[in-house]
């Protein structure tokens, strides 16, 4: 028989990424296109959404010709996208009113200032499992509705239409025919409510925003529709899986059932615990969100934002110059034993730092004329696992689960010193996948399902392989010890009297 693929794309803020994938979960043919980005104003981001879809409607011909030229060997077609993007298009034409708003767009911040300080905080926060930021969309399409002229009254009678980006690129994709959305990525926009799991009518007259706008909530895995053929697209390819970025990575890494958990290490640091049927309550500094089941229904879990992610090592090289490569990363802290009492812990609101406020700052702390680069290095690193350590402790006594494994991805997971250091302060052992591309794999996998070219969610698990395991190997006390420390150094940062040490009274 031919061979089949499954068509994958990833949209972010910055990339239109899209691969070829075939039944051994083997990518063989992929190409990524750069998103032009605007910046208006300091804090603002936005871009154009016609270029996602002149990217896809360009590339996407081309990619599938360079390993078949039969439209039918190709299954379906599944997208993956950041969850906080806000498009806003007219329901006839398909032309955007205004520029998408992007997921790390921060205009909004005093409408969530705002609104934080009235009771919408407390039923958003029950509802969604979310805090009331500017990452989210809600706050993203209010402000457009009232700054785009006649864009209310025209939302109100369903001339106009909302949607994430990967709403607005299934749109385009189909000709108009789907306006979807999938309940992972409903899940971010503030307007969902993760226990009934439906637009929630009390947070759309709270946001001010018309239902009539707002796209049909779906399973991730479903046969969405059919491409219409516009222009170069093919048409008649199935759109089988819809699915917003880290519960894509999170399927990708066969964590679809209570009680597995991943953590990203990108930007931010993003640890993510499945909780199955259960919808615990979020500790603070996380957050309550859905990901996706084996059959891609809609699934509960604990998610943290911590903005001491992957995003840090770049800032040891770029911003501070202590290391020449992600390579130098990884050696220098093991030219030292520890960090030398240095410690870089979070300063200020910890809670608005792990929502991924405007500049979060940070702390470094016991700098001595011994201390060297190493120990600053090592120090940074260690910083993030105790955060990541914080949030999985909190997360996983807030759902009564106890972590067996944490599978890991993202470009901070190929600092071998880090995931080490992460297995032995978690105390769980750590896998790292051999293929790194977890979002375009979790997006395949979801519409490999629908179409069939997957049997089941534990044939596409089978599919994954460790590259490397980190198991722990600190001793209790000496964990005991560092974590103290950790709270110690944050308590500082925070002006508040360190607790005592291991064995003081």
């Amino acid at each position: 028989m031919p061979q089949r693929f499954v068509i994958a794309i990833h949209l972010t803020d910055a990339l239109t990424r899209m691969a070829v994938i075939d039944r051994a979960g083997r990518i063989v043919a992929e190409a990524q296109r750069e998103l032009r980005q605007a910046r208006p104003r300091p804090g603002w981001l936005e871009y154009d959404p016609n270029e996602i879809w002149a990217q896809v409607e360009s590339t996407l011909p081309d990619l599938i010709t360079s390993v078949t030229v039969d439209m039918s060997h190709i299954a379906a077609i599944g997208i993956a996208a950041q969850r906080g993007s806000a498009v806003l298009w007219d329901a006839q034409t398909g032309e955007p009113i205004c520029n998408a708003i992007a997921t790390h767009c921060l205009r909004t911040a005093s409408l969530c200032q705002r609104l934080a300080a009235t009771d919408m905080a407390m039923t958003v926060r029950q509802k969604t499992g979310l805090t009331l930021s500017p990452r989210f969309s809600a706050t993203k399409t209010m402000w457009a509705l009232d700054d785009v002229e006649g864009a209310r009254e025209r939302a109100e009678g369903g001339d106009v239409l909302f949607g994430t980006a990967d709403s607005w690129l299934a749109w385009r994709l189909t000709g108009g025919r789907a306006h979807v959305i999938d309940h992972t990525n409903a899940s971010h926009t503030l307007l969902y409510n993760i226990h009934t799991r439906t637009w929630d009518e009390e947070l759309l007259a709270d946001f001010r925003i018309p239902a009539a706008m707002l796209p049909t909530v779906r399973t991730s895995s479903a046969a969405y529709a059919e491409t219409s053929g516009a222009k170069r697209t093919p048409a008649g390819l199935l759109i089988g899986g819809i699915v917003g970025d880290e519960p894509a990575t999170l399927f990708a890494q066969g964590c679809h059932r209570r009680g597995t958990a991943k953590i990203r290490l990108a930007d931010a640091c993003v640890p993510v615990i499945n909780t199955g049927e259960e919808a615990a309550e979020p500790p603070p500094e996380t957050m309550a969100t859905t990901v996706c089941g084996p059959g891609g229904e809609p699934l509960h879990a604990l998610e943290a934002a911590l903005p001491m992610g992957a995003a840090v090592i770049e800032w040891l090289h770029g911003g501070l110059g202590l290391v020449g490569s992600g390579e130098e990363a990884a050696a220098l802290p093991q030219q030292v034993g520890d960090t030398g009492g240095v410690q870089v812990v979070p300063a200020g609101d910890r809670h608005a730092a792990a929502q991924r406020e405007p500049d979060p700052r940070w702390a470094i702390l016991g700098l001595s004329a011994q201390t060297t680069k190493a120990h600053v290095v090592r120090a940074t690193l260690e910083s993030i696992a105790h955060q990541a350590a914080d949030a999985l402790q909190a997360m996983g006594g807030a759902a009564g689960l106890g972590l067996q494994t944490l599978r890991a991805d993202g470009p901070g997971a190929a600092n071998d010193f880090l995931l080490q250091f992460l297995a032995d302060i978690v105390d769980v052992v750590v896998e790292r996948p051999a293929n790194p591309e977890t979002h375009l794999m979790g997006a395949a996998f979801i519409a490999g399902l629908a179409a069939g070219f997957w049997l089941d969610a534990e044939e596409t698990a089978s599919l994954l392989q460790v590259e490397r395991r980190f198991e722990p190997q600190m001793p209790h006390g000496e964990r005991t010890k560092r974590r103290t420390a950790w709270q110690g150094g944050l308590m500082a940062a925070q002006g508040a009297p360190p607790p005592p040490a291991c064995g003081d009274a």
